[in-house]
């Protein structure tokens, strides 16, 4: 064969490359136009995003069934579901603020619980999320003798790198620092967990040879969660698109093919 030839071969088989990122933004246009229909009330995309997870529509409730049927649809579904566990495990993508996409650490839903206490050798840590007069997280750090040693409030959304850099958080004792944070992390506004079943559960929900958790209703959570994460990384360019990643895609595609199917 010529090196001409060879040469050919090369460009025509990178042509043949199907672009994951475009198929995938193709699919996300009639889910968006559902959505925007469907909860046209909500005003925030992430609000309606949170609302989908757990509203009784039909494209959750389809999917779920499928997560746990025997007919060929639900043996793909799953089947695409591991395959993009395994491309999210193989070639991470991170968001703008360096978080890993993967379906070990998911939100399902909205926390309800605005505040929460850890009590660690008799000291009290509270973490508060308030709304009102202005947005702002407030932490007290209580000792032993019921003293407040320190309150750090910091303006805005709840941001756990926020916290750590607060100068307040970093002059306290470090051995107080550590209980204070995993206060923080509970009062999270977004419920999170991983859909990967432990090693202790007995009777997990295998996808092509992946324990999940057998809990239909956060799988579908989960998934939509990483379906925005990665549409985000797309819509913000915040991708760097090589094949790797194009291959990620490649699952997401289908899987949203798959949600917008009862919709038309």
């Amino acid at each position: 064969m010529s090196k001409t030839n060879t040469a050919n071969v090369k460009q025509w088989l990178e042509q043949s490359e199907i672009d994951y990122f475009t198929q995938f933004v193709k699919a996300w246009i009639p889910f968006n136009a559902w959505y925007s229909h469907t909860y046209d009330t909500l005003e925030q995309e992430r609000q309606i995003l949170d609302e989908i997870k757990t509203d009784g529509n039909r494209i959750r409730s389809r999917f779920m069934a499928k997560l746990e049927g025997t007919d060929p649809e639900s043996e793909e579904i799953r089947n695409h579901i591991a395959a993009l566990h395994r491309r999210l495990s193989a070639d991470p993508l991170h968001d703008r603020k360096k978080r890993q996409v993967s379906f070990e650490n998911v939100s399902i839903g909205p926390n309800p619980v605005a505040k929460e206490t850890l009590v660690s050798y008799g000291w009290s840590y509270t973490v508060e999320r308030k709304k009102k007069p202005n947005k702002e997280v407030v932490c007290e750090v209580i000792n032993k003798s019921k003293v407040v040693v320190t309150t750090i409030t910091h303006s805005g959304d709840w941001d756990a790198e926020a916290l750590k850099l607060h100068p307040d958080y970093q002059a306290l004792d470090p051995k107080k620092c550590s209980p204070l944070l995993t206060c923080y992390l509970k009062a999270n506004p977004y419920l999170c967990r991983s859909l990967l079943a432990e090693s202790t559960e007995s009777n997990p929900l295998v996808m092509d040879g992946y324990k999940f958790v057998r809990d239909p209703a956060a799988i579908f959570a989960g998934l939509v969660d990483v379906l925005y994460a990665m549409r985000n990384l797309l819509f913000h360019g915040e991708l760097v698109p090589d094949p790797q990643a194009n291959r990620t895609y490649e699952p997401a595609y289908h899987l949203l093919r798959h949600l917008i199917a009862t919709i038309v």
